[in-house]
């Protein structure tokens, strides 16, 4: 989908639909629909890793031709801008590419009897929905012997909804709130903080964006009364390196200014210098709150949930502020897939190693861990900022015997994938996310879902699949393409031999 103009109305329709000359507006986490040379960019990043395999942020700006440029399939990864569509579809520098990946694909020569079988294999997966860019898939994944699971919304559910909102001090329950101005600024802040600029494009807000506006909404708030009584004047989108957001309004009728920030609660509370109390008392951190906190933050990260913090400044005249006050942690359920346990135990009973890799927090990914039980998830776990501190040599050593990787950026799961090639192993990542594309083309197979994928990760991936269990079923799929071209070809032989043997009686006789 495409946020666009027409006849001055902001509507959304499908990318396949725009023409040239169309306006089209694009924020934080869009992929961009068309090539377009901007007219307006405000703090604006793009990952153009899809068509250049540059894995650093591309900064884009009105002015230079090739600055001013934004292509189709890139994601936005900061900011916000509009532009006008210059080309579309296979006229994009994007088509371009798929053009010719699928000349290259066309081209590949696989022996005659064994394309011939793995053929059959993929029509036959097809008919199951699991789609492969093309046959000769099947053949590297029977060659694989690690696979690399990202974690939310691969391993675990992607709907979430808030189970718990905690708040510092005595009384943290959020039924034991009394101060209502507190209750409304959390509730504002649910509304308010997240990275679509344009709110009539609220609805595509991420998950965990969409589960705090629900909460919201549930909770007495109307949303789009709400956005539009507010006029946003400083943004700092979220990305996956400094994991938090922030965003300052001003209320149009009131003129007050509000900022909100939203991320990490360990990163939230090295920005706060005070917090809230559910009575409404403004309190400074101390270690006690500080020692507290993050005992519940434990507490409520088990079973694979996500914590987010909450907080806020009304300091109207730093942007962006120099300090935040703390107001409250959300646990949002997470829950892990029904039938992921079973996946994963039927994968390693066929011998084959299976890894979390997720950018969460090491909490969430060890307890996901050993719920699914990855082999020596409880023992062993190395961070993004571990990563960082290593040579490569190190991190390829590491994962001879480290199955859970966490807090990991796009560019680390990518390092990750290629440590496990460098000591010989054939991999598999199955991701569903942008930030999972780098690991995706860096895999020997990449394994996306055909629904609820990001657009990027279907384009990077090999294998579309429906559900977890449909994995099972490929790689049965690839380890029978052996037994079958060896069955064939013994039978091909057997009656080879026959022919040749009674030929050679008739001519003894």
């Amino acid at each position: 989908m495409a946020a666009a103009v027409r006849k001055g109305m902001i509507v959304n329709l499908p990318a396949d639909d725009l023409r040239a000359g169309d306006l089209v507006l694009i924020q934080t986490g869009d992929i961009v629909p068309a090539d377009l040379k901007l007219l307006e960019a405000f703090d604006l990043e793009v990952d153009e890793f899809g068509l250049t395999g540059e894995i650093m942020p591309v900064p884009k700006c009105v002015g230079p031709e090739t600055a001013a440029r934004v292509f189709r399939g890139s994601i936005v990864l900061r900011g916000h801008g509009k532009g006008i569509v210059i080309a579309t579809g296979d006229d994009t520098e994007y088509g371009n590419i798929l053009k010719q990946s699928s000349r290259y694909i066309k081209d590949q020569n696989i022996q005659l009897l064994k394309s011939l079988v793995l053929r059959r294999l993929q029509k036959k997966l097809l008919k199951r929905s699991i789609f492969l860019r093309h046959e000769g898939v099947l053949d590297d994944i029977r060659k694989v012997d690690v696979f690399l699971f990202d974690k939310t919304g691969v391993l675990t559910s992607r709907d979430i909804e808030v189970k718990e909102v905690h708040f510092g001090g005595g009384n943290p329950s959020i039924d034991c709130v009394r101060d209502r101005k507190t209750w409304d600024i959390i509730l504002i802040g649910c509304t308010l903080c997240q990275d679509r600029a344009y709110h009539q494009t609220v609805a595509f807000a991420n998950p965990v964006d969409r589960a705090l506006i629900s909460f919201a909404e549930e909770n007495g708030v109307n949303i789009d009364e709400s956005l539009r009584g507010y006029q946003r004047m400083y943004q700092e989108p979220f990305n996956s390196e400094e994991r938090y957001m922030a965003c300052g309004y001003d209320h149009i009728c009131s003129g007050k200014r509000i900022y909100f920030a939203k991320g990490d609660p360990e990163v939230l509370l090295k920005k706060c210098n005070s917090y809230v109390t559910s009575l409404g008392e403004r309190r400074s951190l101390d270690f006690s709150f500080l020692s507290a906190l993050r005992v519940k933050m434990e507490e409520m990260s088990h079973g694979g949930s996500v914590v987010i913090a909450l907080a806020y400044s009304e300091d109207a005249f730093v942007k962006p502020p120099s300090n935040y006050t703390f107001l409250c942690l959300f646990r949002l359920d997470n829950p892990l897939k029904p039938d992921a346990k079973a996946v994963l135990r039927e994968l390693s009973e066929k011998g084959i190693r299976n890894v979390v890799f997720t950018g969460d927090r090491t909490e969430t990914a060890l307890r996901i861990g050993v719920e699914t039980g990855i082999e020596n998830a409880a023992e062993f776990y190395v961070t993004g900022r571990d990563i960082e501190k290593m040579p490569l040599s190190e991190v390829a050593k590491q994962c001879e015997y480290v199955s859970v990787f966490t807090r990991l950026s796009p560019s680390q799961k990518g390092i990750i994938t290629r440590s496990f090639q460098q000591r010989g192993h054939r991999v598999a990542v199955i991701g569903d996310g942008t930030n999972d594309v780098i690991a995706l083309k860096s895999a020997d197979v990449g394994i996306s879902f055909s629904e609820r994928s990001s657009p990027l990760a279907r384009r990077a991936a090999r294998v579309l699949i429906n559900d977890l269990t449909d994995i099972l079923r490929v790689v049965e799929a690839a380890r029978h393409v052996y037994w079958q071209v060896g069955f064939i070809a013994a039978c091909i032989t057997f009656i080879f031999l026959m022919l040749l043997f009674g030929l050679g009686a008739k001519l003894g006789a």
